[in-house]
């Protein structure tokens, strides 16, 4: 019994503790001021006798109103003529969000809850640079007072400190009819009257959307400096608890002008510091074939734009060449001297006829900042070579004409001899011979296969390797399609075509075209070139069952027609 003396009366000692903490829990909250700025802080504390360790306040209540800025806990407790009692204390830093009355509505704590408290906010609060008595100060600037609408102003804002300091990251300044662009942060040490200081900047691109007056409100950097020792601080005895400091800029304002008289009227603003065209080509424009594809890239670099500020380029409809615009891409590039915007478009072009072709020349006019004066920006005009037979059906071709007769080389007169009694062939009659029989074997053979083709059978090769090449050619066309891959089928259907018609001329979607005059292959065809050098989204949704049910049937007729045509098998192939 007497072992177990010290834990029960301790365990007394925690109901009684608890039992006062029941009896005197009460819940109080208190604010320091009662008006402010609406870019100054508050501190709410908030205390309750009794203990609580695990907890605090809800202060979700707080949300539509004010945001939290830092908060901190502390506890006593004290035993006066043998009565223990225990409190606890928050203190919380709040940030109004906007101006006008503003009510603190009550706080819970388990069953407990605070009264409602009111405060008064207003819009603004004369400038306060730097802190009192500390090396802690905020400075913004811009580099130009006065420029063009929908050009680059550059706003810098810079914190310097020597002090041991927690910075709140500064909140982005609010504009109206303007396009904000935040660029990469810097730190860096500067000695400002022999004292080394740390320096925090940030830095804006702006781009004003309307002329006239662009004001850039103050900005509020929320910060707190290490307090000083205070060796009668129980809880705090390094003076750990820093002293929150509310620094404040002074507003800027921009004169914003409209645009020059002198610039185009018709041509899309663009005030820049540089601005460049260029324009890559997947192949040489002057070594196109009809039927096969060439990329052609633009692209439109400007020093002090956004990119979407850049204007889109389209080439003009042209009847030999079949041209697929692609989606652009549009980037802003974060620099030292601000924003790099950048626009590049890409188009295919397939040539469906030979010959040449110019394409027109591409003029941009933009606006020199620098120089104050409109400048061009110019890709001169390309001339395009298409080679290859056109896609209309081509003439029948003739048959080779027959070599000519070896004759005699010429030789001086002489007397004849006497003729004999039998004559025989000699060796320059023998070779004419030969060459005619060659001749007419060809002109035969040649005759053969126009009238299969006609009939839409193609020429039977000799090579049992050839037609083998077609069944090839049909598989990797059926794997294409199956997984619907656009690019494969493609280069797939135009080998199965070259297996398929061997004597033909070198293929292209468009001599597939001409060779079965289909009007589902001409669509699916033009769906398949769509595709790819289309807008890329349409890549993925891409089917190749029509494709491939449309191979089928063509192999199937074909299948009909020689058995129509050709009940019994030839004697000679």
């Amino acid at each position: 019994m007497q072992r177990n003396a010290p834990f029960l009366l301790l365990a007394a000692l925690f109901a009684t503790l608890c039992l006062a903490t029941v009896a005197q829990a009460a819940l109080v909250a208190k604010i320091d001021r009662q008006r402010l700025a609406l870019d100054e802080t508050l501190t709410l504390t908030v205390s309750k006798d009794g203990s609580s360790f695990f907890s605090e306040p809800d202060l979700a209540p707080l949300e539509p109103d004010f945001t939290v800025i830092s908060k901190n806990q502390s506890s006593s407790t004290q035993i006066i003529n043998g009565q223990m009692s225990a409190s606890v204390q928050w203190r919380f830093v709040l940030s109004p969000k906007r101006a006008g009355r503003l009510q603190i509505p009550p706080l819970t704590l388990g069953k407990d809850a605070t009264a409602p408290l009111s405060v008064e906010v207003s819009q603004e609060a004369p400038s306060r640079p730097r802190a009192d008595d500390q090396p802690l100060f905020l400075e913004t600037e811009v580099d130009h007072r006065e420029v063009w609408v929908q050009s680059q102003v550059i706003f810098t804002l810079r914190l310097l400190w020597a002090v041991p300091a927690q910075i709140q990251d500064p909140a982005d300044p609010q504009l109206e009819n303007a396009i904000l662009e935040k660029l990469e942060d810097t730190t860096f040490d500067k000695m400002i009257n022999g004292q080394s200081c740390k320096v925090f900047e940030r830095r804006y691109a702006i781009f004003p959307q309307t002329s006239g007056q662009l004001t850039i409100p103050p900005m509020t950097v929320q910060a707190e400096v290490a307090g000083q020792h205070r060796s009668g601080a129980f809880f705090d005895p390094f003076g750990s608890r820093g002293k929150p400091v509310t620094l404040r800029s002074n507003s800027e304002t921009i004169t914003v002008r409209e645009r020059p008289a002198d610039y185009p009227t018709t041509a899309a603003w663009l005030p820049a510091d540089k601005f460049s065209l260029d324009a890559q080509w997947s192949q040489k424009p002057d070594e196109l074939k009809v039927g096969d594809s060439a990329t052609l890239t633009i692209t439109m670099v400007a020093d002090g734009l956004p990119g979407a500020q850049l204007p889109p380029i389209q080439l003009p409809e042209m009847d030999t060449i079949k041209l697929y615009q692609n989606k652009a891409e549009v980037a802003n590039h974060p620099t030292g001297q601000g924003i790099t915007g950048s626009r590049q478009e890409s188009m295919a072009l397939v040539p469906t006829k030979p010959g040449n072709v110019e394409l027109p020349e591409i003029r941009i006019p933009w606006w020199d900042k620098d120089k104050q004066q409109v400048q061009y920006a110019v890709l001169p005009a390309t001339r395009l070579t298409v080679h290859g037979a056109p896609a209309a059906e081509p003439a029948a071709a003739r048959p080779a004409e027959p070599a000519p007769p070896l004759q005699a080389p010429p030789t001086a007169p002489a007397v004849a001899p006497p003729p004999a009694p039998t004559a025989r062939p000699t060796g320059w009659m023998a070779l004419t011979l030969l060459l005619a029989l060659a001749w007419l074997t060809t002109t035969c053979l040649w005759w053969r296969a126009r009238r299969l083709a006609a009939a839409g059978q193609p020429p039977r090769p000799a090579n049992p390797a050839v037609a083998m090449k077609e069944e090839e050619a049909l598989q990797l066309l059926r794997r294409a399609c199956q997984a619907n891959d656009p690019l494969s089928a493609r280069s797939a259907i135009i080998g199965w075509a070259a297996a398929r018609w061997p004597l033909e001329r070198r293929h292209t979607l468009i001599d597939i075209e001409r060779l079965y005059p289909d009007p589902r292959l001409a669509a699916l065809c033009q769906e398949l070139d769509q595709t790819l050098y289309g807008h890329g989204e349409q890549a993925g949704t891409w089917q190749g069952q029509g494709i491939l049910a449309l191979v089928n049937k063509i192999r199937k007729n074909s299948r009909e027609t020689r058995t129509k045509d050709n009940p019994l098998p030839p004697l000679y192939h």
